[in-house]
Order: C-alpha cells, then sequence, then structure tokens
C-alpha cells in the first residue's frame, strides 16, 4: 500500500511540474522585473501577504513547486487591484484637536454672564 501511496504522490508532483510549467505561469522573478521589485517582493506576498486598512489579510495565490513559486498573471491581476482599491478608499480624517460644541456653549454662557475671552 505504501508504494502505491508514494506513486500517486510522484504522478501529482510530475503533473504539477508539468503544469507549472506551463508558460500561462509567472515565476517570482518575472514579477518582480515587470514591476520593477526586489525578487524577494512577490515571495512575501505570498508567504505573509499584506495587511489592508481595514486589517485584513491578503496574500497572492500560487503554486509551489519544489524550489520555486508559480503564479497565475490572472491571481497577480486580482492581488494587484486589491491592493490599488484599499490605496484609494477614501480615507476618514482624524478628528482635529478643537473646540466641541459643549466648549462653544460654555464661551457663549461666560461671555453672557458678563465674562470677556
Amino acid at each position: 500500500m505504501p508504494l502505491s501511496k508514494s506513486k500517486s504522490s510522484r504522478k501529482a508532483a510530475k503533473i504539477k511540474l508539468k503544469i507549472a510549467n506551463d508558460a500561462a505561469f509567472l515565476t517570482c522573478g518575472e514579477i518582480a522585473r515587470l514591476h520593477d521589485v526586489h525578487p524577494d517582493v512577490p515571495r512575501r506576498w505570498i508567504m505573509d501577504g499584506r495587511r489592508l486598512r481595514d486589517g485584513t489579510l491578503v496574500r497572492l495565490e500560487a503554486l509551489r513547486i519544489p524550489g520555486q513559486w508559480r503564479i497565475r498573471p490572472e491571481a497577480l491581476e486580482r492581488f494587484l487591484q486589491i491592493l490599488a482599491a484599499d490605496q484609494i478608499k477614501p480615507h476618514r480624517p482624524a478628528a482635529k484637536p478643537g473646540r466641541s460644541a459643549h466648549d462653544a456653549a460654555v464661551d457663549a454662557a461666560l461671555i453672557e454672564a458678563g465674562f470677556s475671552q
């Protein structure tokens, strides 16, 4: 029984390698050259992912074959679109330090009572 299991796993590895050698897949190096980033950047996108502003973790989908990663161009495009959409989301500005409505009401009451600012 273990012999057949190892045969099937070897067959699956061969099929995976054949699929990954297809021109429809990109390597981390190719992605790095296309997007002018260090070759480790696509690997980090795969392994660690990127955290979006809302805290969601997004990873680049990839196929692991012995010694390298292969990425479908569609998966890369989806990943980059998600990152781009996160960058252009309207960002709520931080609350400005300043006077509240209560402060303004207190000031008006003090002026009415005869106290000057």
